[in-house]
């Protein structure tokens, strides 16, 4: 379903009248409002002799009908434009364009309208993970002190296909002298993210969560076990906004305990 049919399909969702032609046909009548033109048009020659009025060509005169048709949605509410959920429509479909926006949403904390941009049924890794593995991992690192850095352009094979220079950007990332991970892989379809390979930041999150596991047994094990519902890293302890403010809050403490 390419993007049109996307925006319709949810116009029609959004749209709680249950005849739309039906409504249109009662709501305005076609041929009173076109006999009201040609009034119009008589009335003005009448009053104004020396002025000469031209009519709507035939061929315009539906566009009256829409115009009256629209007016009165407006009048009721304008429902059909207002109640249209958000996506990635907004965004264009240029690939590269949507993933930007995807990160400019990450580094917001917005988790929601990061998502609008992403397919539910999208692949992240190789389809090892699922949706909430993602959602989980901008919750998780929003509270940090840093942000998702990225460079992107369109890769030179595949449709819709870009490729990032992906880099977490954090006081512990850095201090663990963590690279840019290079040539992370994107698909856009239709405006819509439906493959993320994402880097792997192992390398940063084991050795936080064992030193705050460390200096704050209480802490960690309180703000950092599962709660059943948020994904679980490969360290036992979950993605989710509660658990990365605590982890947020001790990285300063754990810097320095690597000297920086």
């Amino acid at each position: 379903m390419n993007t049109a049919e996307r925006a319709y399909a949810r116009l029609v969702t959004a749209n709680p009248i249950p005849d739309p032609e039906r409504f249109m046909a009662t709501a305005v009548d076609i041929e009173a409002a076109l006999s009201d033109l040609k009034e119009v048009d008589v009335d003005t020659k009448t009053i104004n002799p020396n002025i000469t009025v031209t009519k709507p060509p035939r061929s315009r005169r539906w566009q009256v009908a829409v115009a009256a048709f629209i007016a009165v949605l407006a009048i009721g509410g304008g429902f059909l434009v207002a109640t249209l959920p958000g996506d990635g429509d907004s965004v264009g479909d240029a690939p590269t364009d949507v993933v930007n926006e995807f990160f400019d949403r990450w580094n917001a904390g917005d988790a929601d309208a990061a998502m609008a941009l992403v397919d539910p049924d999208f692949s992240m890794g190789g389809g090892l993970f699922a949706v909430a593995d993602l959602r989980g991992l901008i919750e998780f690192s929003a509270p940090f002190d840093g942000s998702m850095e990225t460079t992107c352009s369109p890769a030179p094979l595949g449709e819709g296909r870009v490729s990032c220079d992906w880099e977490w950007s954090t006081a512990g990332t850095r201090a663990l002298g963590i690279p840019t991970s290079s040539g992370r892989s994107f698909t856009v379809t239709d405006g819509i993210i439906t493959l993320i390979v994402p880097p792997d930041y192992t390398a940063f999150e084991g050795p936080l969560s064992a030193f705050a596991e460390s200096d704050d047994p209480a802490g960690y094990a309180g703000a950092c076990s599962p709660d059943g519902v948020s994904p679980v890293s490969s360290f036992g302890y979950p993605h989710n906004q509660r658990c990365g403010s605590f982890l947020a809050g001790l990285e300063a403490a754990f810097v320095a305990s690597l000297g920086g």
